[in-house]
């Protein structure tokens, strides 16, 4: 059995050069809300509001997975 994951949350932004990009967060998915600001602007916003993205989408809020 795995150890409690600390970033147990992904973040999958934009590819670039046709490679997603993905940053670690802190919490649960469910903690995470996407917004979409514009036709190709997502603000991602977690807890408490405070925003952790703003920028190109579509983005993803993903479940991190042990290996």
């Amino acid at each position: 059995m795995h150890p409690p994951l600390i970033y147990p949350t992904i973040l999958r932004m934009h590819p670039w050069f046709g490679q997603p990009e993905e940053e670690l967060l802190p919490g649960r998915p469910e903690d995470y809300r996407i917004e979409q600001e514009d036709r190709d602007w997502f603000v991602v916003r977690g807890p408490g509001g405070r925003v952790v993205h703003s920028g190109l989408g579509p983005v993803q809020i993903l479940p991190a997975r042990h290996a």
